[in-house]
């Protein structure tokens, strides 16, 4: 059963997903025996066989489990079939529930328990006749019934006798041997599931004796013809195969020249359908074995003891070996090979080759079960052909079925010791394939999955003694491609292979150390099995310079670009486990390739140099830099001015080139290579500076950073150089939009030391930046606006505040801080959008983390910054990012609560403190707990009732409200009318025209108008502004009439409905009026409410009127004739017999000018109209 343990919170978690027993066996026997009484009610039918499947479906890991009650559940089901021959609706739903067993359990046990009389053959054979097989949604009848077809033809008595006619009576009717044979031609020709069930009966009726002399070569001869029909094309394959593999050999014997003839001139493995091929690499296999005698190779080598514990008990090179004797060689001579094989071999060889997997495994299989039946130098034949494959003319699908077949060969015993070193050679060949198709594409990845099997079935096919002078060389190459290569599936598949010859062989170095730190989930990590792995199994000796061969053969000229950023990091990883081997050996073949034609290799050797030489600047201290090795450094030199002088920088793969130099400076300013008086210095500046203004984004963000440790290194000295360096940067700030976005990374990156004198100047400049909304064009500038205000907040934790205000340029001052919290709060609201959506997401999530930096600087230094009013509006903002439909803006902005509610010391003058710190949980001084969306806003919504925070969480609230995505939008509303429905009546008052006000302050909003309509007509649908909305007016005091609650809503509507009314909008106003219908509110409101929705019956939309119909519909039938007459019923009439959806639109307004004297209400008039007339 599964195992249930409860774990904190009351959650109960399932930690396994096995049974004991078919523990609903009660369940099921009542489900069986209701079928008699659901089946005359669909919804019963379909609701009792849905809880069956159910149940049944858990068992599909597990299906003996039921066999103790096969029987049992078959019979229940049988009988009632038997019983019900009349009615086709019952025996129908029973076989749907036998097909389902069938599915779970599988056809060959459960039929094993179904009734095989001879008496049950002529009702199941007569129940097959009367289906029709067009009919879709009897399929499981016909199935079920093939399938017993299937056990019953294997009764012992001649079929004749079951007749109950002899043919010299004279009469014209068909035998039972005929009718079942016409049922199967019938139904092997199906498109559905019942193609497979009547060609699993045709394989047990046509061995019959009774039915193979005389229908075998017929039925052969139709499924031949078949193939001339293009509609059905290869569909006679399937029985043929089917027959072959069940059908005696002696019987089919006669057949197969004739069918292999069939199968070579139908052009089968030309077809483009891959099931034809699949088949036809089927039949030929068969008829190959058919032609062959069974037998076993008395030349196969046998493995002595091939139990794995003890394997591993024994020690290595003990063993008995098993090797063919000449005695038995001799005996392959007498084996009579028919010269056909030649031809099957030869379609066997070419299925290797085919584009498709399923047809080339089909193929090596082949290959496998032939040759046991060969003669040694024919099998070696064989062997020799496949080897071929492992050539560089062929394509990947033939060294994929190529190391296939020798798998299987190695599986059966039939690859011999002499054959090995050939056969590791190619093994090593396949786990090193990669076929570059293009720049960014190649295949390969199939080719050393299966070269990893292959090694897999060497480990059990050999013993130790044998592929003892192979270890070390299968090891390295299976621990390269474990840790290396660029799929998962690979990489998990060697260490597999691995771990099997670990286990096997027990000759593998360090193989337990190994395996346990390399296992299946550490190699599911590119990222971990390239630095962490790598570094782990390069401690070996025996790897260690494979590994790094490996990677600068194969990996840091990889196609894939982030592959060879990994490698150049994993070979700066392994660097320290053999610096003096990378400085003498490595570098020198790295620096060869700068200058290469090709861009991966000229990109992955820069990306190489540069890890390398910060790798060996830890390994080695100063007075040992000369582990570098002579000419690296001259080469680290002309890199930048060779590059440019090759033109590397410009066309495809310039941004690539220009990332990869950009790594190259930064880490020999980290490595500290001795470069300060040399001309490379005034070069790689320039090159920074032009990098910082690149139109590659990647180019710019790879930039800054480099710059940073540029002038850590190189420019600590040099103030004036320095000073020049930041005014650039300051003009950059008003320039285009790529200077902006440039200077901002480059000024957020830089030291302190480099703003002596202008602090000033740089938080102006940055400001302007992050502010930029004018001229108009600047609006869609986001991406400026977000790195201005990231800079803004590294540039506060980087300088100092100057507690005291001293007249110091090197510090930032109060008014900077001011300054900068002002660009942060109106970072907060910016709300751009483009094509690609809200790109402003941007802007807010950078002033939310820069506000957590700034304040953290500013509550350390200076606190009397954070007045009570900054304070409230910084928390107020982040509140309404937390309750915004955007999940990462939600995360980031409770995270940046907790992180001000926690900070140490303390943030002054925070409003309700108290309030907030409930709403946020807190897990210890570290942070906050993780919760979902539903607990956030539940949560997060109580603090609506707070004045300080009501107006911003509203805000908030209502896009996430009237937010198009459901989900979002239930839980919001169900959160906020839960915590609405507990405040007391002046509370509510107050939260009601704060969403007024809201409203009011937005109407002319592109982005929040139809969110307010709709967040209107969610909340007056749950009930849980009721009270303010029926609460008592003086009706005589006209202006407290329209300060109501429904007064406002009606106006806020009328509004929108003016102010560029698109379809959306209009639907939702309508939503929002039938609201406030069903509400019951005063009658003077339910008329001008009514009003508004008979102009929207007559607007131009055919949605909105028809939407309008529907909701006004529904309005009217709750409020009924207490709120508006008598006459309501004829207006629910009209409304519901109208076609609103109807473009005649004079036809559709006599019936809104029909539903408004109904109901008393002024007819609508357009504005061209005219005035009313006197």
């Amino acid at each position: 059963m599964v195992e249930i343990k409860e774990i904190e919170g009351g959650e109960d978690v399932g930690i396994g997903c096995v049974h004991d027993m078919f523990t609903e066996v009660v369940e099921v026997m009542k489900l069986i025996d209701d079928v008699k009484v659901n089946c005359r009610s669909q919804s019963l039918s379909e609701g009792a066989f849905q809880r069956f499947c159910k149940i049944m479906d858990e068992y599909q890991e597990q299906p003996h489990l039921l066999d103790p009650h096969l029987d049992d559940m078959l019979n229940r089901l049988i009988d009632m079939v038997k019983s019900c021959e009349d009615c086709d609706m019952l025996m129908n739903e029973c076989f749907k529930y036998i097909y389902f067993i069938v599915k779970v359990r599988g056809h060959k046990v459960v039929i094993r328990h179904l009734p095989h009389q001879v008496a049950d053959l002529e009702k199941v054979l007569k129940l097959l006749e009367v289906q029709d097989p067009s009919d879709l949604e009897t399929w499981y009848t016909r199935y079920v019934l093939l399938l017993w077809l299937s056990i019953i033809v294997m009764i012992p008595f001649h079929m004749s006798r079951i007749d109950g006619f002899a043919e010299c009576d004279g009469v014209d009717r068909k035998t039972i041997i005929e009718r079942i044979l016409d049922v199967c031609k019938r139904y092997i020709m199906a498109r559905d599931s019942c193609k497979s069930a009547a060609i699993f009966l045709a394989s047990r009726f046509f061995i019959r004796a009774d039915v193979k002399q005389e229908h075998l070569g017929s039925f052969f001869d139709w499924c031949c013809e078949k193939n001339n029909d293009t509609s059905l094309s290869w569909r006679g394959l399937e029985p043929v195969a089917s027959l072959l593999k069940h059908g005696g050999r002696e019987d089919l014997l006669p057949f197969t020249p004739k069918l292999l003839q069939w199968v070579v001139d139908s052009g089968f493995r030309s077809s483009g359908e891959a099931l034809a091929r699949k088949f036809s690499i089927k039949v030929v296999q068969r008829i190959g074995l058919t032609f062959l005698k069974p037998r076993v190779a008395t030349w196969r080598y046998q493995r002595g003891n091939r139990s794995l514990a003890a394997n591993l008990n024994q020690n290595a090179g003990d063993g008995e070996l098993l090797s063919p004797s000449s005695e038995d060689c001799d005996q392959d001579d007498d084996v009579e090979v028919p010269a056909e094989i030649e031809d099957v071999v030869g379609e066997l060889i070419g299925g290797l080759r085919d584009c498709d997997t399923r047809v080339r495994y089909s193929a090596a299989k082949g290959l496998g079960r032939l040759s046991a039946r060969l003669p040694l130098d024919m099998a070696d034949e064989i062997l020799a052909t496949v080897l071929e494959l492992f050539s560089p003319g062929e394509p990947d699908g033939a060294w994929h079925g190529a190391s296939l077949a020798l798998a299987e060969l190695g599986r059966r015993g039939l690859l011999l010791p002499s054959r090995l070193p050939d056969v590791v050679a190619a093994v090593l060949r396949g786990l090193d394939y990669d076929d570059v198709r293009a720049h960014n594409f190649a295949v390969g990845a199939s080719v050393r999955d299966a070269a990893c099997y292959v090694a897999w079935s060497l480990a059990r096919a050999f013993e130790p003694p044998i592929l003892r002078p192979h270890v070390q060389t299968i090891a390295s190459a299976l621990l390269c491609v474990a840790v290396f290569d660029r799929e998962i599936n690979c990489r998990r598949a060697a260490s597999a292979a691995f771990q099997e010859n670990v286990g096997r062989q027990g000759t593998f170095p360090h193989g337990i150390e190994i395996v346990t730190i390399a296992d299946y989930f550490a190699l599911g990590s590119r990222n971990n099995s390239f630095l962490k792995i790598s570094y782990f199994v390069a401690g070996f000796e025996e790897y260690r310079r494979p590994l790094i061969n490996h990677l600068v053969e194969r990996k840091i000229n990889h196609w894939d670009a982030s592959v060879r950023d990994l490698s150049a990091k994993a070979l700066g990883v392994l660097t320290k486990r053999d610096p003096y081997y990378i400085s003498s050996d490595v570098l020198p073949k790295v620096m060869k390739r700068f200058t290469s034609s090709h861009l991966d290799w000229r990109h992955g050797a820069v990306l190489s140099l540069a890890e390398v030489v910060l790798a060996l600047s830890d390994c080695c201290s100063g007075e040992d830099s000369i582990a570098l090795g002579a000419g690296v450094l001259e080469g680290v030199q002309e890199v930048v001015i060779k590059a440019k002088n090759c033109g590397y920088f410009r066309g495809i793969g310039g941004e690539l080139m220009w990332c990869a130099v950009l790594k190259l400076i930064e880490n020999s300013s980290l490595a500290h290579l001795p470069l300060h008086s040399l001309p490379v210095i005034a070069q790689w500046s320039e090159s920074l500076e032009e990098c910082l203004v690149h139109k590659e984004a990647s180019v710019r963000e790879r930039a800054a950073p480099t710059l940073a440790a540029f002038l850590t290194e190189y420019m600590k000295d040099s103030k004036e150089q320095c000073t020049q360096l930041v005014q650039r940067l300051i003009k950059g700030l008003g320039g285009s939009r790529i200077e902006k976005v440039g200077s901002s990374l480059a000024v957020g990156a830089m030291p302190a030391f480099a703003f002596q004198g202008l602090v000033p100047q740089v938080v102006s400049a940055l400001a302007a930046c992050a502010t930029c909304y004018s001229p108009p064009e600047t609006v869609a500038w986001a991406d400026c606006r977000k790195t201005a205000l990231k800079s803004l907040s590294t540039l506060a934790s980087t300088l100092k505040l100057s507690p005291n205000d001293s007249s110091d340029d090197d510090q930032l001052k109060e008014e900077h801080a001011v300054l900068m919290y002002n660009c942060l709060l109106k970072g907060m609201e910016d709300y751009t959008a483009d094509g690609t959506g809200d790109i402003g997401a941007w802007v807010r999530e950078a002033s939310m983390d820069g506000l957590v930096v700034l304040t953290q600087v500013v509550v350390s230094t200076k606190p009397s910054i954070l007045t009570e009013e900054l304070v409230g509006e910084m928390f107020s903002r982040i509140l309404q990012q937390c309750v915004e439909p955007i999940g990462r803006l939600e995360n980031c902005a409770i995270k940046a609560l907790g992180a001000l509610l926690c900070m140490d010391p303390p943030v002054p003058n925070i409003p309700h403190r108290m309030e907030l710190i409930d709403a946020i949980p807190k897990e210890g001084p570290t942070g906050l707990t993780h919760y979902t969306e539903t607990e956030s806003f539940s949560r997060l919504v109580t603090l609506v009732s707070l004045p300080r925070y009501t107006y911003r969480l509203i805000l908030g609230l209502i896009c996430s409200i009237g937010s198009l995505t459901e989900s979002l939008a239930k839980k919001s509303i169900e959160s906020l009318a839960s915590h609405l429905q507990t405040l007391p009546f002046g509370t509510l008052k107050k939260i009601c025209d704060e969403l007024v006000k809201v409203a009011d302050d937005h109407s002319n909003s592109q982005r929040l108008s139809l969110p307010i309509l709709r967040s209107f007509e969610q909340i007056i649908g749950s009930g849980a502004i009721s009270p303010v909305l029926l609460a008592p007016v003086d009706e005589e005091n006209q202006e407290s009439m329209s300060s109501s609650l429904p007064s406002q809503i009606l106006r806020i509507v009328r509004k929108e409905m003016l102010n560029n009314p698109t379809v959306y909008k209009r639907m939702a106003a309508a939503g929002v009026l039938c609201q406030l219908l069903q509400a019951g509110i005063p009658p003077d409101v339910s008329k001008k409410c009514l009003s508004l929705l008979a102009v929207l019956l007559g607007c131009g939309a055919s949605r909105a009127r028809t939407a309008t119909a529907a909701l006004l519909y529904e309005a009217l039938l709750v409020a009924g004739e207490e709120s508006f007459g008598a006459s309501v019923d004829e207006a629910l009439s009209l409304l519901a017999e109208t076609d609103w959806a109807s473009p005649n639109m004079s036809a559709v307004r006599e019936s809104r000018n029909a539903f408004c004297q109904h109901l008393g209400l002024p007819i609508p008039r357009s504005a061209a109209a005219g005035p009313k007339p006197s």
